[in-house]
């Protein structure tokens, strides 16, 4: 009994400190430096406690399962709650020979912020449309573009940062993360 308490402690632990050590990067990524100092305090902590018990028996299978699959866990549970808590801003262009003002007007029409300006491609006169979005909203603002002019050229960005200007983004836990 006490193998399986062991191994589900040293998998618990792993699970918390791989979530600890995915959101600190994410964190950095994001140029959120406090919280980031904050959560590897926290993640060393976790780490050293899950590699003492480890270490102590090396040749325990049930540990070094319980060791790497919670290492796993760990890292795609982060993956999972950072889509959910964290903002994450993407510029998706939609570039049109003919449909340009009317994807951004449908954009719009779907609550997102778009802006429009006229541009001279590769094939002559195009309008480019460009919309600051959550990634939440990307399925809907692609599946808007589409609507309005199937052959549109699409290209998206994923943002580090936004400031100022016009975002329809909601409140929330998100903003437990901002500066």
């Amino acid at each position: 009994m006490e193998v399986i308490a062991t191994a589900v402690a040293i998998f618990a632990l792993r699970v918390i400190g791989n979530m600890l050590t995915t959101m600190r990067l994410v964190m950095i990524a994001r140029s959120k430096l406090k919280p980031a100092f904050v959560l590897s305090v926290f993640e060393s902590l976790v780490f050293a406690l899950a590699l003492g018990v480890v270490v102590t028996n090396l040749n325990s299978i049930p540990n070094l399962i319980a060791y790497s699959v919670g290492f796993a866990t760990g890292g795609y549970l982060a993956m999972r709650l950072e889509e959910h808590l964290l903002p994450y801003f993407i510029e998706v262009t939609a570039i049109s020979v003919t449909e340009g003002h009317r994807i951004a007007e449908a954009i719009r029409e779907e609550g997102m912020g778009a802006t429009e300006h006229d541009a001279h491609g590769a094939r002559g006169n195009v309008c480019v449309v460009q919309s600051v979005i959550e990634r939440r909203q990307l399925k809907k603002c692609l599946t808007t573009i589409y609507h309005v002019d199937p052959n549109a050229f699409v290209s998206t960005t994923a943002l580090r940062g936004t400031e100022h200007g016009y975002l329809s983004v909601q409140p929330g836990l998100s903003r437990l993360f901002s500066r």
